[in-house]
């Protein structure tokens, strides 16, 4: 098999996995929580993973890379592709240690060999999981892959006889939703204001904001029931509302919050993004449109809509459509 190419991405480097991973990665390949869903029993010695590592890959003819931190060499985890027999077509598989979850990590990898697979030629990647691995199911959704069957008993594994959820995605798709869903959300100098945001259920938040407008999670307490997800260069921080330590207030809580205000976020395709909000069912309170702002002898066009999240924060999506000479007097109702 040739040499495997390197592959990078705003925070990460993945290039080909060895057996001298299996240290790095045995903590998490040897716990049955985090292994709870693989294919296979988690690992006993680290010897173990490294023969998994030298043979596995050979027999199957599957390629695969480690995933470490731009400027280190220890995995903190793998992406790997298989090529099927008819050509064309290849399966993901991916794998994070415990110490990466929760940052983003896993959609800027998977991206990254998206990315080289569809350049490679493929016209169709996919993945299959389990229904019930709550995590890998979202981040696919997130990455625009379509929810394509559910295959009944299809594996039996460690934890029993389990059935599959086939996802997938095609090369045209990806091209047309290049949008910050698939840009890393690596802070690159911090954002010089990022709102906070008060919410009522932080697990649903973060579900949609996650699933449905694309964003990464990149910090996450727990104990504090506090996150911070990031789309492209759009950054938000929201915390539960009734959760424990300090909440900045200067009036009581009702909703719908944040009266006032709506977010813009730019973003490359908003037709895309648009279409999964209506499969959401999320209320939609300006439909997809075209507005002219003036900006002195120009007019920026922006394509946008806004869509109420689950709190009622109005968030507008837009995608920049170019300029203009002024051509008539601007609505400023707009």
């Amino acid at each position: 098999m040739s040499a495997l190419p390197v592959l990078t991405s705003a925070r990460l480097v993945l290039r080909a996995r060895t057996p001298d991973d299996a240290e790095a990665l045995f903590a998490t390949m040897s716990d049955a929580d985090a292994m709870r869903w693989w294919s296979s029993a988690p690992v006993a010695t680290v010897d173990e993973l490294r023969d998994q590592f030298t043979t596995s890959d050979a027999r199957s003819g599957w390629r695969a890379w480690s995933i470490v931190r731009a400027g280190t060499d220890r995995a903190i985890g793998f992406v790997a592709a298989g090529e099927k027999r008819q050509g064309g077509v290849s399966e993901l598989g991916y794998l994070l240690a415990r110490e990466a979850w929760r940052q983003g990590i896993a959609g800027e990898a998977v991206s990254a060999l998206i990315d080289r697979l569809f350049a490679e030629g493929q016209r169709r990647v996919f993945a299959d999981t389990d229904p019930e691995n709550a995590g890998s199911n979202a981040l696919l959704a997130r990455l625009g892959f379509a929810r394509e069957g559910l295959l009944r008993g299809e594996w039996e594994t460690h934890i029993g006889v389990r059935d599959s959820v086939i996802w997938g995605l095609l090369r045209d798709e990806w091209r047309r939703a290049g949008t910050p869903m698939r840009q890393p959300a690596a802070m690159i100098g911090p954002p010089s204001l990022v709102p906070e945001l008060d919410v009522a259920d932080i697990a649903l938040s973060k579900t949609i904001y996650r699933t449905v407008f694309g964003f990464d999670l990149l910090i996450e307490r727990v104990e504090e029931a506090f996150a911070y997800l990031a789309i492209g260069g759009a950054h938000v921080m929201m915390q539960q509302v009734d959760g424990p330590g300090r909440r900045f207030r200067t009036a009581p809580m009702e909703v719908p919050f944040g009266r006032g205000v709506n977010f813009q976020i730019a973003v490359r395709d908003v037709d895309f993004v648009h279409e999964r909000v209506l499969r959401s069912g999320l209320s939609i309170e300006i439909g997809l449109e075209e507005r002219w702002y003036r900006q002195g002898d120009l007019e920026q066009g922006n394509r946008q809509f806004v869509v109420a999240d689950p709190d009622g924060y109005l968030l507008r999506f837009y995608q920049d459509i170019g300029v203009r000479p002024v051509r008539v007097q601007s609505d400023p109702t707009a």
